[in-house]
């Protein structure tokens, strides 16, 4: 039997649950904290996001990355307990469950948090579908 209730991906859940919770109770009450971040991207994106700059870059505990468009999280976990340096921002930072990460707003302009040359590398997942529709 089918269902008429929305089916809410990635990002839209996480808005969807901010939603919800803002009905529920408090729009400023927190989400909980999650020691490891539910993976949004298609299934295998993280591994080969995560090789691929294993092979673009030094060591990882040389190499500074800013995860662009980080979601919940887990990208930017993934990096951190592989000893690399991350920093992260997303659109909507409150989304971001990664406990030991600052996680900083991007304008809706699209200008970084980070000044130049301040990063080895950046990665942004599965972002570009989401511009423009925010």
């Amino acid at each position: 039997m089918a269902s008429n209730a929305p089916i809410f991906r990635g990002r839209e859940a996480g808005a969807a649950f901010v939603a919800l919770n803002s009905t529920l109770g408090s729009a400023s009450t927190p989400l909980p904290p999650v020691t490891k971040p539910r993976e949004m991207a298609a299934g295998g994106v993280h591994d080969a996001a995560f090789r691929a700059l294993e092979g673009h870059t030094g060591p990882p505990e040389e190499t500074r990355v800013i995860d662009v468009g980080a979601g919940a999280g887990a990208f930017s976990r993934r990096l951190l307990t592989a000893g690399y340096k991350v920093r992260s921002c997303d659109l909507h930072p409150e989304l971001f469950r990664a406990p030991d990460i600052t996680c900083l707003p991007v304008s809706r302009s699209g200008e970084l948090p980070y000044a130049d040359e301040t990063a080895d590398a950046v990665v942004d997942l599965e972002l570009f579908e989401h511009i423009g529709t925010q």
